[in-house]
């Protein structure tokens, strides 16, 4: 025998953990650049175990020691930013620069992300991981933040748009 006050609540109670399952799955999805509905399986998961998952995806990408970025590393803080800036849009495109961005100083990062279109900027923000580069976003002029966040904004990219909110300062974010 059940409590018939009881059942709405855990329906709700399932529901709302289907949504925020559902919510790190999408992120995990955007992460490992795979359509969310290859990861559908993910959403039976608890929520902590996604973030844990999710935390652990971002360590093995983003790993500065890993080595698989010690050359564009090297090539970043040897050629002049606008150069590096073309060959990041150009021949690296968003995930590759996104983990560049990440793994190098917040100076250089800057210098060069300040050298892209806000389109590109816009792709690379849905790749890169928000902690990794958030001193670099505070060093970008109020109109290339508003630029970039009018194209996520066009998108619908809500989830990129949320990742960064708390990063854009107040004056930037009452412009928009």
């Amino acid at each position: 025998p059940t409590c018939a006050v009881a059942a709405p609540w855990r329906s709700a109670a399932v529901a709302g953990m289907s949504s925020a399952s559902s919510i790190q799955t999408k992120r995990i999805a955007r992460l490992l650049d795979a359509p969310a509905e290859d990861l559908a399986f993910l959403e039976r998961l608890e929520v902590h175990s996604l973030r844990t998952l999710h935390d652990q995806i971002i360590e093995v990408i983003f790993d500065p020691d890993a080595g698989r970025l010690g050359t564009l590393q090297a090539a970043a803080r040897m050629l002049p930013p606008p150069i590096t800036a073309k060959v990041a849009e150009r021949a690296l495109g968003p995930v590759l620069a996104g983990r560049l961005a990440g793994s190098i100083d917040d100076g250089t990062a800057a210098a060069i992300a300040r050298r892209m279109p806000p389109e590109f900027l816009a792709d690379v923000a849905g790749q890169v991981h928000p902690g990794r580069v958030e001193a670099v976003v505070g060093r970008l002029q109020a109109r290339q933040v508003e630029a970039a966040t009018d194209v996520l904004i066009s998108r619908d990219d809500l989830l990129v748009l949320g990742r960064f909110a708390g990063m854009i300062p107040v004056d930037t974010l009452q412009s928009i």
